[in-house]
């Protein structure tokens, strides 16, 4: 017997169909050879009569090798397509797992660090805080010292302005040695 005549050979589309090639006239869809000169309207009734006729009885050795050939379908290249499907399955589940898992420690890194960066803030406005307020002292001590320069300039400059001599000797005897005590301290 010759390969691929219906004896179950599994070749790929090159072998000749069981019952042999078809004659010209059997093939689906062909239209016999055209006359030299036919008309339109002879064509039209050709073409209609190819699509109405029945479809052609199958032999006997086609329908079985048919059947051969969707029982092997359904025997081996099946189970072994849907095996594969489920490994494919399997491996998607497995992916989307380690992506859920990915997102998973990637939200908690991000919420430690979000921890970690309020506790840093908590800790730097603390000391700012801190920090302002003894600045904030220093500089009032400094604000107060300058009031009191400004103060003891004033009296000094108002005491230094006597011109009678009660005026002098007072600012010499009370006043000098206070503004002086004022000033060193």
């Amino acid at each position: 017997p010759q390969r691929g005549a219906g004896t179950g050979h599994r070749g790929r589309g090159t072998s000749p169909s069981p019952a042999g090639p078809l004659p010209p006239q059997q093939k689906r869809g062909a239209l016999p050879p055209a006359p030299a000169q036919t008309s339109n309207s002879a064509m039209q009734a050709q073409s209609e009569v190819l699509e109405q006729e029945p479809p052609q009885p199958v032999s006997a050795e086609l329908r079985r090798a048919f059947q051969a050939q969707r029982q092997e379908l359904h025997r081996e290249v099946l189970p072994e397509l849907q095996a594969c499907r489920e490994e494919l399955l399997g491996a998607m589940r497995a992916v989307d797992m380690r992506s859920a898992e990915l997102k998973q420690r990637c939200n908690e890194a991000e919420r430690e660090g979000s921890e970690e960066f309020e506790t840093l803030r908590a800790y730097l406005r603390s000391a700012e805080s801190l920090k302002l307020a003894v600045l904030g002292r220093e500089r009032d001590v400094r604000a107060k010292l300058v009031s009191g320069i400004d103060e003891l300039s004033r009296r000094a400059c108002a005491a230094s302005a006597a011109t009678d001599g009660e005026a002098m000797s007072a600012f010499l005897r009370e006043r000098f040695p206070a503004l002086r005590a004022e000033a060193a301290s």
